[in-house]
């Protein structure tokens, strides 16, 4: 919704990018995407210091692309010109102050906290869901339902990406602060043994980290054996699974192939927060000892014990050990 808005108001200018990181700039012309272009290429020291307002902007985070409607294609070569249109329009958006704050009251996500789970499913997700809800935070688990329509988040989120947009910032789903699972795997056609799984957690990583640096990411886990045990007596999970064709995961893999590839899903996640830009901004909470590291998971959210939180529990509830559910 802030993105939307913004757009309107601004229909030269977008930027969500990095002047730390030389992360690049994706130009639009009409809609129609043209290749990226550096944005050390705006950014001549001469110019940087004759326009700040212009690096507040880059460094702002606020929107999600450049928009160039005017440029002509052979444009981008030429910095200056790009440049010097850029700072034309960049007081407009700085000067939006009441559009931000407006925006702020109605988007939970846009405030400094945002919780996101990379978890798999039957890793406690569900527990993890109840835990948090009762320390304050409005977790959205798998899927959301609002009037009597129901979506499942990691279509949801994909359709997001496919637009273009920020993957959590559809209408049903900015009102949560928190997403404790995020995939879904659902039959297609179960008589012909052909099923679709999202997995926005690795699928989408590093979009998802780019577009919200400063969530708070956990990764629920659980021992691979009885993770593959948990998973066979939930329905027909495993299943949808094995025919997802899933990236990395052979079309109809035995149980064994499923079990190496949830290892390598659950290592690839671990190798992404290793880069030292992104140490100490993952949280690995295993089931076993839920209970020991409760307390921590709370002070990494919240940096603190909040005071709501000091009278409730920390002890962590154990959800879904008998249930079964063959949808989720």
């Amino acid at each position: 919704a802030l993105f939307s808005a913004l757009w309107k108001q601004t229909p030269i200018v977008n930027a969500t990018i990095s002047s730390k990181d030389q992360c690049c700039v994706p130009m639009l012309w009409n809609g129609a995407h043209v290749s990226r272009v550096a944005v050390q290429a705006y950014m001549r020291a001469d110019d940087v210091q004759a326009n700040p307002s212009l690096l507040k902007v880059i460094d702002s985070n606020a929107l999600p692309v450049i928009k160039c409607d005017t440029f002509k294609r052979n444009d981008v070569s030429h910095e200056g010109t790009i440049l010097n249109h850029l700072n034309n329009r960049t007081e407009k958006v700085l000067t939006d102050s009441s559009l931000h704050s407006s925006e702020k009251k109605n988007n939970i996500q846009t405030s400094e906290l945002l919780v996101i789970n990379l978890g798999f499913p039957k890793t406690g997700t569900t527990s993890l869901t109840s835990f948090l809800n009762s320390h304050g935070l409005n977790c959205a688990h798998w899927r959301v339902c609002i009037g009597g329509q129901c979506d499942f988040i990691g279509p949801t989120m994909f359709k997001q990406h496919r637009n273009r947009e920020f993957p959590l910032s559809a209408p049903q789903l900015t009102t949560f602060n928190c997403f404790s699972q995020m995939d879904y795997c659902g039959w297609l056609n179960r008589s012909k043994f052909q099923s679709r799984c999202y997995w926005p957690q690795f699928d989408m990583l590093e979009e998802l980290f780019r577009r919200y640096p400063r969530a708070r990411y956990i990764l629920t886990s659980r021992e691979p054996t009885k993770w593959l045990s948990s998973a066979r007596q939930w329905g027909d999970l495993l299943d949808r699974i094995r025919y997802s064709r899933s990236e990395g995961l052979r079309y109809g893999a035995f149980d064994e192939e499923i079990l190496n590839w949830y290892i390598s899903r659950n290592v690839m996640i671990r190798n992404f927060f290793s880069n030292p830009s992104r140490l100490h901004k993952l949280f690995e909470f295993h089931q076993v000892v839920a209970d020991a590291t409760s307390e921590n998971l709370i002070k990494y959210i919240f940096l603190e014990v909040p005071q709501k939180s000091v009278n409730k529990t920390l002890k962590f509830p154990k959800e879904n050990v008998q249930k079964q559910n063959l949808d989720q």
